[in-house]
């Protein structure tokens, strides 16, 4: 009983001596969008090599074609989309030692070939930035008496806890040493058909098609036996005289 007075008298004098804090209106809902359709793949390939080159295309049933190959430090590709209007846009680029470059029609002529390019003064205000400042104010000695004796109190009447032993030590195996792919070449049509293979530096080699091509038989056809049976009536026993 003396144990919840105490409690209940620290716990009015830290309330009262907490600084009054003033909040703002309540945050605005976020609304989040319901997720996009999917979109099936129609058409896909990619291969690459042990040298850092690669190449793979795509396209989607939603009309996106995308494609890029990269060798000798070069990378070229294309994409191309069907705008909000319902017009075509294709574009094509490479990346070089010249660094990036883009050319399509939708793009705005001349395209910026200097960088970095001209910085354009912003318009906008710099938001205000408002500090508040709030008060502290040390709680009495009072306080700090009754928080001690709450403390010893409390740590006197725990109860005794016996552990065991402690447990065991877990060893846990160094991961295996990553392994990289040399080749590797998939392709996949809109008919749920694909096939693959890769080859990696392990000497491990694996492919898989399907659906899996047929292959003839060479068994021979067993042989069928026709089986003739006939039958005879017995014959008429004539009785002696």
């Amino acid at each position: 009983m003396k144990m919840l007075a105490l409690l209940t008298l620290v716990a009015a004098v830290a309330a009262d001596s907490q600084p009054r804090t003033s909040y703002g209106a309540a945050p605005a809902v976020r609304t989040v969008a319901a997720p996009l359709p999917l979109v099936r793949i129609l058409e896909s390939s990619s291969t690459s090599d042990d040298q850092g080159g690669y190449a793979f295309r795509f396209f989607s049933e939603d009309d996106i074609e995308r494609a890029e190959e990269a060798a000798d430090g070069t990378v070229a590709g294309s994409y191309s989309y069907i705008s909000h209007e319902g017009v075509p846009v294709s574009v094509r680029y490479v990346a070089d030692t010249l660094g990036f470059r883009a050319e399509s029609d939708a793009l705005p002529t001349p395209v910026p070939t200097e960088y970095p390019t001209t910085e354009v003064p912003s318009t906008e205000t710099a938001p205000e930035v408002r500090t508040v400042q709030e008060g502290y104010s040390a709680p009495e000695r009072q306080v700090l008496v009754l928080l001690t004796l709450v403390a010893a109190v409390a740590a006197d009447s725990q109860p005794r806890t016996s552990y065991g032993a402690a447990p065991a030590v877990r060893t846990v195996a160094a991961p295996l040493p990553l392994v990289r792919i040399l080749e590797s070449t998939s392709t996949s049509n809109d008919q749920g058909g694909y096939a693959f293979r890769f080859l990696s530096e392990d000497d491990i080699q694996r492919q898989e098609e399907y659906p899996t091509p047929e292959v003839p038989s060479t068994e021979a056809a067993p042989e069928v036996r026709t089986v003739q049976e006939g039958y005879s009536a017995p014959e008429r026993q004539v009785p002696a005289f």
